[in-house]
């Protein structure tokens, strides 16, 4: 049998999932924004920036991301003609093409230049929002860098350096990515920043822009939400000065104002029947879910009127019950340990108690040592000569821990501490629910974070430029963007639903009231378009129910099937 060798024609695929990211970024005019914003010359490019900005975000839509000098690979079975927007060999998707791209947004200002994209967005979508999410996280960078330019620069470029490690790697440089987002979760605005920036810096720097924010929209009634970091004398002037003038809501850190926030919730707790039952703030009360109680002030914090939430949850109680269980078991160790040991002095032994003291950190037992001192004989076999010297004695001390019980004021303050916890507004008429149900908001931007750190965006960063690492930043924000938006429109789909509820969610169930990015994701992981001609594609689904899942959920998002191709 003779073998001939034959060009074998590649099957081009369309991910759905892809099909959905370029529909959305075609409309919100990613490759055009980067596009009139970079320098780059079209004589000189098979593919302009935007275009190629395109290729990096597809690359985050993996299972895995794709590393940049592997994207090529990945589309050798994708349809770049149809993806990118151009007639294009995956070739050409280089990691030498992408650097260039990479220097070009970099030089462009990354956060400014997403900044155009998330609010250009907001208005083709017309999304209207009235608070701002605010939070960061650390990014770790792996490797070693060569030289030390890139990590002691001082002329404004990003400053790769360790700092306080949220990814729990402080032997790891880092740089502090920060973000705001609506109460719907969408992006709209981004700052990276040197590794050991803090969040109180992060927030002098955010509470301004999101004023600015504010004010571009016409919602001078709007919240700026940010954790405990935001709560400093200095934030605190900034936010009541007529230059910003914002709403917020933050909780209290334990040591401003001289602990606040002690201060409210013992006072809190002395008011005992003075709790308001809140109940369960959830859409869908599910069986454990958290209970809230809360109890609302006023008192002038640094000279400004405050209204301070204090809130009690039924988590923390369950907390509370963990805690003192394993810090009695940690103590009931302890003393075994040191009953245990035995001390040639009393002084010996009154030290090691002091040392078992410290150890015993947050005990809220009352415990008394006891020293006993035993006295041994060492006599020598046999009957002693009848000159022998007198038997050597040696004395040996222990400690007994006496246990008198629990602590009373300890204990009180522990739960305190562990069940309650404080929230402030200068919005003064807002009342306590509100103002709890707004700052448990907070969570959508954490869940971005979460997001950020799935091996499908950033696991690793190992980029040799600051302006690089900026641009990827800014790669990677557009992705999660896109991500959110997609959710967005699911999200608003399923709200306008009359009847019953179609039965497209989770293994044939009935379909959730918030669906999420990751739920449309795994439902239509398998279902690709491919090409069969110039003009002509075929859908591939396992099976005919798989079919109708993908053809409802694309209705939700308010899509059919052709348009994405169109």
């Amino acid at each position: 049998m003779k073998l001939k060798n034959a060009r074998v024609q590649k099957k081009r695929y369309i991910p759905v999932m892809m099909g959905c990211a370029k529909k959305v970024m075609d409309e919100i005019g990613v490759s055009r924004i980067v596009d009139e914003a970079v320098k780059w010359d079209a004589a000189q490019w098979f593919a302009s920036p935007g275009e190629l900005s395109k290729a990096m975000v597809y690359s985050t839509m993996s299972a895995v991301r794709t590393p940049l000098y592997l994207i090529d690979k990945q589309f050798e079975n994708l349809d770049g003609d149809f993806l990118i927007g151009k007639d294009i060999d995956e070739t050409y998707l280089n990691d030498d093409a992408l650097g260039r791209t990479l220097d070009r947004i970099g030089e462009a200002n990354p956060d400014l230049l997403f900044q155009k994209v998330a609010m250009n967005a907001v208005a083709q979508y017309r999304i209207t929002f009235s608070r701002i999410h605010s939070d960061t996280t650390s990014v770790s960078m792996y490797g070693a860098y060569e030289g030390d330019e890139f990590i002691k620069t001082k002329d404004g470029k990003l400053q790769l350096v360790r700092g306080y490690s949220k990814d729990h790697r402080p032997e790891c440089n880092q740089l502090i990515y920060g973000q705001m987002t609506t109460e719907h979760g969408i992006p709209l605005l981004t700052k990276t920043m040197n590794g050991n920036t803090s969040d109180i810096e992060y927030n002098q720097l955010a509470v301004k822009m999101a004023a600015d924010l504010f004010k571009s929209f016409g919602n001078a009634s709007g919240v700026y939400i940010a954790d405990s970091k935001l709560m400093t004398g200095d934030n605190l002037h900034l936010m009541m000065s007529d230059e910003v003038k914002i709403r917020f809501i933050s909780r209290v850190p334990a040591n401003f104002d001289k602990r606040l926030e002690e201060r409210i919730v013992t006072k809190s707790y002395h008011e005992e029947a003075a709790w308001e039952y809140i109940g369960v703030l959830a859409e869908n009360e599910t069986e454990g879910a958290c209970e809230y109680w809360i109890q609302q002030w006023k008192e002038d914090v640094h000279g400004y009127p405050m209204n301070l939430v204090c809130v009690k949850s039924s988590a923390g109680m369950q907390r509370v019950s963990r805690k003192v269980s394993k810090l009695t078991e940690r103590m009931q160790d302890g003393i075994k340990d040191l009953e245990k040991k035995v001390f040639a002095c009393r002084a010996d032994a009154e030290k090691d108690f002091v040392r078992f003291s410290k150890s015993q950190k947050n005990c809220l037992h009352i415990l008394e040592p006891e020293y006993h001192e035993t006295r041994h004989i060492n006599r020598g076999r046999g009957r002693p000569a009848k000159n022998a010297e007198s038997p050597k004695t040696r004395n040996e001390w222990r400690v007994q821990v006496i246990d008198k019980g629990i602590d009373a004021d300890a204990y009180s303050r522990f739960v305190q501490a562990e069940e309650a916890f404080v929230l402030a507004t200068n919005d003064c008429e807002m009342d306590g629910r509100t103002v709890l149900e707004q700052y448990k908001g907070q969570m959508v931007v954490e869940n971005e974070f979460r997001a950020l750190k799935e091996p499908a965006l950033v696991k690793a960063v190992f980029l040799k430029k600051p302006e690089r690492v900026q641009a990827l930043m800014f790669i990677v924000s557009v992705s999660l963007l896109v991500r959110a938006l997609i959710q967005y429109r699911l999200r608003r789909g399923v709200k306008e639903l009359t009847g019953d509820r179609p039965r497209v969610g989770r293994n044939g169930g009935k379909l959730q009231d918030n669906p999420t990015y990751n739920f449309l994701s795994d439902e239509l992981r398998y279902i690709n378009f491919i090409r069969t001609s110039k003009n002509e594609c075929e859908l591939l689904t396992p099976n005919e129910k798989a079919l109708e899942q993908t053809k409802t959920l694309m209705r939700l998002l308010g899509y059919e099937l052709e348009e994405l191709l169109n």
